[in-house]
């Protein structure tokens, strides 16, 4: 479905994937989606284009097989590229490259349309919000739309002029929305079970992955019900209250695997102790100033992947004196003052990749790495 020499983000395809229930299988559905994702790049039926420490961000298919691939897929009624030289298609799942505007209105004749697909590379076309609001009404089975990179016009005094597309609400079986690179400012309420006034998340039981919730936020919401929490970024952590500035929610998430912390500029970190609690944590990224170094001790073993960035560390040396036995991966970004870094005998057993960037001080790193 994807234009020639288009990169593929491998994340929106797994979600593409679970999406349509492609995927089958006993757990995770995002582990499942990768082993599928891996198999196929064994098999060279995908091509990896962006990797950063052994993680595939980027993909690509060969034009060749692309096009072998798109033919059997019309054969087999899979889905379909919309070409406004020809009639209008029936197939369920549909990519638009380009004529955006032209096929919204007319482009395909199948009420139950479950996958559509915009592509606008290069933000050569515009389309109004009128377009997308009768497409939303008219095709309520579809389970995923991706808009990115379309621009939408809206008209001054109209009911789309605050920039919401207001009839994407009624698309209850939607299970993917892609907005990346829209001016879509807002989404109705009434997408929201229960909304009532800013985003309410705390009843979904299910709910798997938040990202790039403020501080503030966070801390008043009732975050027992979030138990299977699995990826989590918290961005613009401050003291608003001294008497609460505590990590200790994230603590109680027993299941999160992947989490961001981001400090504002002028704040530093809260004690990291209640990250200790999360035995089930790979990725870890901190984004601020740390005052006490001891801190780095408490973070779990588990730990495969740590980035520490912007100042991140008050003291000029740092120490790794914890062992982090499962560790791969480590990077250290804009940390100015930092001059050296020592580790324990021991302590990095398993360190595959060491990366820098913005440390013009670092003069000295572990022998043995």
């Amino acid at each position: 479905m994807f234009p020639e020499d288009y990169l593929i983000s491998v994340e929106k395809l797994k979600w593409f994937w679970i999406a349509e229930d492609f995927i089958q299988g006993e757990g995770r559905a995002e582990d499942i989606a990768e082993d599928y994702l891996i198999e196929l790049m064994d098999r060279s039926l995908i091509q990896v284009a962006e990797n950063f420490w052994g993680n595939t961000y980027k993909c690509r298919i060969h034009d060749l097989l692309r096009d072998v691939a798109v033919e059997k897929a019309k054969e087999v009624n899979l889905f379909d590229i919309y070409d406004p030289n020809k009639s209008t298609s029936s197939r369920r799942r549909q990519a638009i490259h380009n004529h955006i505007g032209k096929y919204l209105p007319f482009g395909s004749s199948h009420r139950i349309l479950r996958s559509m697909l915009l592509f606008n590379p290069d933000y050569q076309e515009s389309v109004k919000i009128g377009l997308l609001d009768f497409t939303c009404q008219r095709f309520r089975y579809l389970r995923v739309l991706d808009l990115e990179n379309v621009k939408c016009r809206f008209h001054s005094g109209s009911r789309s002029s605050s920039h919401t597309l207001g009839d994407i609400g009624n698309l209850v079986h939607l299970k993917y929305l892609g907005l990346t690179n829209t001016n879509l400012s807002q989404l109705p309420k009434h997408i929201f079970c229960r909304l009532n006034g800013d985003l309410n998340v705390v009843n979904l039981i299910n709910l798997r992955t938040l990202r790039y919730v403020r501080y503030h936020k966070w801390a008043e919401m009732d975050t027992n019900n979030l138990v299977n929490l699995e990826e989590l970024a918290i961005e613009h952590i401050n003291p608003i209250e001294k008497a609460n500035y505590s990590l200790e929610t994230i603590g109680k998430l027993k299941n999160l695997r992947n989490l961001f912390l981001g400090c504002s500029v002028s704040a530093g970190f809260p004690s990291l102790e209640p990250l200790s609690s999360c035995r089930s944590l790979f990725k870890l990224w901190l984004d601020g100033r740390i005052e006490n170094q001891s801190w780095l001790e408490v973070l779990p073993i588990s730990l495969t992947e740590l980035n520490l960035s912007c100042t991140v560390i008050m003291e000029r040396r740092f120490s790794a004196a914890k062992e982090f036995p499962q560790l791969e991966a480590l990077y250290l970004s804009d940390l100015h003052s930092l001059e050296k870094w020592g580790s324990e005998k021991g302590g990095l057993p398993v360190l595959r990749g060491l990366g820098r960037h913005g440390c013009p001080m670092l003069k000295m790193i572990p022998g043995k790495i």
